[in-house]
């Protein structure tokens, strides 16, 4: 049997659309925003190592910068992006296992300056603060300045 139309019959075109493709795209549309209930205080990224004066003049104001932002502004080429567990270098890897974050597939990198970035987890339109890290080495880059 064929399973071709007839001469004549019109086939409608059906138009298939990801049902979390929508999700996506509306969360790229809020504003961004963080929080810091799960802050990891202690290890080689933990916010004990931040001095008062990065927090008042440089990572404070640059966070309360991004949330004038949407989530597609802070992807977009402000250098700022998710990267998968297993290109975290393995001392981090770990210390997401050390403290119970350990099944944690993606984490997100904010660009405060050249070097440095807050970490931290993307909970929908919500980045759950985890870590300080001035030094880029969370993920190490090849590129310089980044």
């Amino acid at each position: 049997m064929s399973k071709r139309p007839r001469k004549g019959v019109q086939v409608a075109q059906v138009s298939k659309i990801p049902r979390g493709g929508q999700i996506a795209d509306s969360i790229r549309t809020k504003p961004f925003c963080w929080r810091l209930e799960e802050i990891d205080w202690e290890g080689s990224w933990g916010w004990e190592r931040a001095t008062v004066l990065d927090l008042i003049r440089i990572i404070v104001p640059k966070l309360h910068n991004y949330e004038s932002m949407t989530w597609a502004d802070v992807e977009g080429p402000s250098g700022s992006h998710s990267i998968q567990f297993d290109q975290l270098c393995s001392e981090a890897q770990g210390r997401l296992d050390e403290i119970g974050k350990g099944e944690i597939e993606t984490l997100f990198s904010v660009r405060i300056t050249g070097e440095r970035r807050v970490w931290g987890v993307k909970d929908v339109a919500i980045l759950r603060v985890l870590w300080w890290d001035p030094d880029h080495s969370v993920c190490p880059s090849l590129k310089k300045h980044t």
